[in-house]
């Protein structure tokens, strides 16, 4: 019988000082980006290693250069911005089965979630718009122009690995993304339907996927939305 190869989801966990450049970019802030590189690249190694040693056969870079698994795409990709909106009820998710079922659980992991998302925009949206947003209030990304992508970041992180992977020519490696079934999760004020908007962002992620293929690296699509979604259509 042969091997079976062991591999996992994707991201893994940064570590702080990294945490403290990713959240400083999410915040618009100010930050030296020699010294980020070389904490990216740092942490990129010491992830690789950590499953080399761990025995995992097909590895990747842990998603060090991403902030979260969705919202990545927004940093690379041209005609989207980011404004303040109002919550109704506990969450800005639709209302699924599962969520209906089990208010309670939900009502103390949407508190978790608030607290964070908060804490980590709380200073963008401070020099946006001028006030702390309220307790009710979230950030959404609204598309108002072209969707074009921008392969600096990606590149970067394709270099990353490789240079991770050096003297280990007989690991294989992946690179995930999000779908766009995940990514669209946008509100369209640019295209003209949304079967066009759709495509569009298809079409930039496109370019994503090619890049990480063309590389010779394994590529998985993530869309963990896509459960949610049949959830709530069949709530």
């Amino acid at each position: 019988m042969g091997k079976i190869l062991a591999t996992h989801t994707g991201s893994l966990i940064r570590p702080p000082q990294l945490l403290s450049f990713l959240a400083a970019g999410e915040r618009g802030e100010s930050y030296d980006e020699a010294a980020y590189a070389e904490v990216l690249r740092a942490a990129v190694r010491d992830v690789v290693g950590r499953q080399i040693d761990a025995g995992i056969d097909i590895v990747d870079d842990g998603e060090m250069g991403k902030a979260s698994w969705i919202t990545y795409l927004y940093e690379r990709v041209s005609g989207l911005e980011a404004r303040v909106m109002t919550v109704e009820g506990a969450s800005m998710m639709p209302p699924s089965r599962d969520r209906q079922v089990f208010p309670g659980a939900y009502a103390a992991l949407d508190a978790l979630d608030e607290a964070a998302v908060r804490e980590s925009n709380r200073a963008a949206d401070s020099s946006e718009h001028g006030d702390e947003p309220e307790a009710n209030q979230a950030i959404e990304w609204v598309c108002t122009g072209p969707i074009t992508y921008d392969r600096s970041a990606l590149d970067r992180d394709i270099a990353n690995l490789r240079n991770a992977l050096e003297g280990h020519d007989e690991i294989q490696a992946f690179m995930p993304v999000v779908a766009p079934a995940s990514a669209y999760w946008l509100r369209n004020e640019h295209y003209g339907s949304e079967e066009e908007f759709v495509y569009g962002l298809a079409d930039a992620l496109r370019e994503e996927y090619r890049a990480i293929v063309d590389s010779g690296f394994f590529l998985q699509v993530d869309d963990a939305v896509l459960m949610h979604e049949w959830d709530s259509m069949l709530s």
